[in-house]
């Protein structure tokens, strides 16, 4: 996830001051380079699920050290100054890279069963490696037909060849897809390419792409609803959209600008989408008879939510070349190298 520097800031001093405080004797304990920041008033629970007994509520803006999680990532373990325990994984923002968490924290009184993470099966004998995805940490090679669980991934079968986390005797690993025969459920397990810009920018532009195609299609149905001649409710008007600005950055975009125009693309649909809002407000809002629309209404708004559309297929269009390049990835050789 990206923080602003501003956020970052607010963290550092949360650290110091906020509620609740890290004993020294916990802290003596911590090697995490993980903090968690709630963004609600958050259940801090005794375990990883919501059957577990809930030990006190955080406030707003608490922020602590994380000591685990759970192979899918949705929760995380933390340590405050009652002992240790667990919050949704939603219910936070963090820094650092959450796939280096120890899968199910560190040990407490707490007994519970742990869950398997989904199995791999190595296609042939495949070279993996330690210290994050990178080649030149090679370990050594696994023999054919290995069963390694996965803990996590960079990427995912969107962006063609990706890295996936494995767990071996307490360590974590590496190796590539196209090493593994990987199982459907492959995707619950949580995806670090937030770390980095090339990543984060693909990962935040399909989210806001996903956004902003539900706004338009949205509205744009009940423009096409009344081209029809239905009758169309004024209730529950689709919301004006903005892009997440924390999602954009000018500093991520200067690094990789091929992901401008893309950027741009999204930025006119979503004018568009909010002018197709407001046209449809404007009507929405006239008294009695004078709600009555024109057909040049309808057609001058259907116009605005297909010029919207072109540039979502426009956006849409330059993700997946921009996916299959991407440089975190790595040039595959025969030997998967």
């Amino acid at each position: 996830m990206k923080l602003t520097t501003q956020l970052l800031i607010a963290i550092a001093a949360l650290i110091a001051l906020a509620w609740p405080q890290v004993t020294a004797s916990a802290q003596e304990e911590i090697e995490s380079e993980v903090w968690v920041t709630a963004q609600d008033f958050s259940n801090l629970r005794a375990g990883p699920s919501l059957y577990f007994e809930v030990m006190t509520v955080l406030p707003v803006g608490a922020t602590l050290p994380a000591t685990g999680r759970t192979i899918q990532g949705d929760w995380i373990q933390v340590v405050h100054d009652d002992g240790y325990g667990w919050i949704a994984s939603w219910l936070l923002r963090w820094t650092g890279d959450i796939l280096e968490l120890p899968i199910d924290g560190v040990p407490t009184d707490l007994r519970f069963a742990r869950r398997t993470g989904p199995i791999g099966i190595t296609s042939r004998e495949a070279p993996y490696y330690v210290e994050g995805i990178d080649p030149t940490t090679r370990v050594g090679y696994l023999p054919q037909a290995t069963e390694i669980e996965l803990t996590g991934r960079v990427g995912s079968f969107q962006n063609g060849f990706f890295w996936v986390q494995f767990v071996m005797d307490d360590q974590f690993y590496w190796i590539g897809s196209y090493d593994v025969r990987l199982p459907y459920r492959y995707g619950i397990v949580p995806d670090g390419s937030y770390l980095y810009v090339y990543g984060r920018l693909l990962g935040q532009l399909r989210t806001e792409f996903a956004r902003v195609r539900n706004t338009l299609d949205s509205i744009g149905s009940r423009w096409r609803d009344l081209d029809a001649g239905f009758a169309v409710s004024c209730n529950n008007i689709t919301p004006r959209i903005t892009l997440n600005p924390e999602y954009f950055l000018s500093a991520d975009l200067s690094v990789e600008s091929e992901y401008v125009p893309a950027y741009r693309a999204l930025v006119e649909a979503v004018t568009y989408a909010n002018d197709a809002i407001t046209r449809f407000e404007t009507v929405c809002a006239r008294q009695g008879e004078a709600r009555v629309i024109t057909p040049e209404e309808v057609q001058d708004a259907l116009a605005v939510v297909d010029e919207g559309g072109r540039y979502l297929t426009l956006a849409n269009t330059l993700l997946p070349p921009l996916a299959r390049r991407d440089p975190l990835l790595g040039n595959v050789g025969e030997d998967g190298e």
